[in-house]
């Protein structure tokens, strides 16, 4: 599945500024703790499922990209990265922000 992920904080009716904090997780997460025995038919794999995906032409590159930054710079335990981000929503103010994301099953 694909799609659009959106947070926000609204605060157009507050007086005081709000604090909104997400956390982002980057690269790719596994679900399953069996080992990935051919690495290369694991990276086709997902490269291809990414073509099936309804996303636009830019989503497809990133996930792409970041499909082959993951598994050429580092290793099955460090390919994802989660860290939080903390955004100060003035009054009077909505913020609103957008992560494209998508869940992959492979065999």
């Amino acid at each position: 599945s694909s799609g659009i992920n959106a947070e926000y904080g609204d605060n157009r009716q507050g007086s005081p500024p709000i604090t909104w904090t997400i956390e982002i997780t980057k690269g790719l997460v596994r679900t399953s703790e069996k080992p990935i025995r051919n690495l290369q038919s694991f990276t086709q794999s997902l490269e291809c499922s990414v073509e099936d995906l309804d996303v636009s032409v830019a989503a497809s590159a990133e996930f792409h990209q970041e499909i082959q930054s993951t598994v050429t710079t580092s290793t099955e335990t460090s390919w994802s990265q989660t860290e939080k981000v903390k955004f100060v929503v003035p009054a009077g103010k909505k913020l609103q922000g957008n992560a494209t994301c998508c869940q992959v099953l492979t065999l």
